[in-house]
């Protein structure tokens, strides 16, 4: 019992003898856990059957190639504007952790000269 006295007070004196200052505070480096978007789309291949359509302004495409042809490139244009939105989420993260980034050196950077006042 008489050492956990003395040993608690130890403690207490040598805890109350410094300074408490911004020195002490913990800096908390930031992590960044965030993949870049996915940006291999591959455009829809135009029908053989509209080859011509071009030159002349016929085809020899059924209605089911061009609806399905129509609704490939619908889906394509889904998926550009999913990237676009994917690819803003991406730099809005990017941007944060470039700001936690410059607050962590900060933190480091004060405390480190801190110590050596």
């Amino acid at each position: 019992m008489l050492f956990f006295r003395s040993f608690v007070f130890t403690l207490v004196a040598i805890l109350t003898s410094f300074q408490w200052s911004p020195a002490f505070a913990s800096c908390f480096e930031p992590s960044f856990y965030n993949n870049t978007p996915s940006s291999f789309l591959r455009r829809p291949s135009v029908p053989y059957c509209l080859s011509s359509y071009s030159f002349s302004g016929k085809h020899t495409c059924d209605q089911w190639e061009i609806d399905s042809y129509l609704s490939d490139i619908d889906s394509y244009i889904d998926d550009l504007n999913q990237l676009i939105e994917d690819a803003n989420s991406f730099a809005s993260s990017a941007q944060q952790y470039a700001s936690e980034v410059y607050e962590f050196a900060a933190c480091e950077a004060r405390e480190a000269q801190a110590q050596h006042e």
